[in-house]
């Protein structure tokens, strides 16, 4: 999937499909137990990392550091997570090859143990089917930053 060089460009329409599509509706937020409220109090959202994470990656990708302080804030996310899941494999040569066209790609025979991140989609489409209209606005307003507007300058 990564290695391939028709997919997931930085721009154009392609890519931005691509890109739109590694993220789930809901943007990976889910919420935990049977019910939307308890004690009457609305459940907390949750968001699951890999999701945060690829909407970083693709803040990046869109903005570069025209958004600075988020540019900041995703920079400084992404850093927490390469630390944190510290991959140990042994990249064979180093970190890249320059190739006759002047594209900078990965060496072959690096091979990199993932997790399946289709159990997470899953989780996440499965989670969803149970929310309630409430629950789901809460989501769309927290995605589209209208209760978090002050957070990130």
């Amino acid at each position: 999937m990564f290695d391939d060089p028709e997919h997931y460009f930085l721009e154009g329409s392609q890519s931005v499909a691509e890109w739109n599509a590694l993220h789930p509706e809901g943007q990976g937020s889910i919420y935990l137990g049977e019910s939307a409220r308890v004690n009457g109090e609305l459940q907390t959202l949750y968001h699951i990392s890999m999701f945060h994470q690829l909407q970083c990656l693709n803040h990046l990708r869109l903005y570069g550091n025209d958004q600075p302080a988020r540019t900041g804030y995703c920079v400084n996310y992404l850093l927490q997570a390469f630390m944190c899941f510290a991959d140990t494999t042994l990249e064979e040569g180093g970190v890249g090859a320059k190739r006759a066209d002047g594209r900078v790609t990965a060496l072959a025979n690096n091979t990199h143990i993932c997790r399946d991140w289709n159990q997470l989609y899953d989780f996440v489409a499965e989670n969803r089917k149970g929310w309630t209209d409430e629950q789901i606005e809460l989501e769309a307003e927290l995605s589209r930053g209208t209760l978090l507007a002050g957070f990130i300058r």
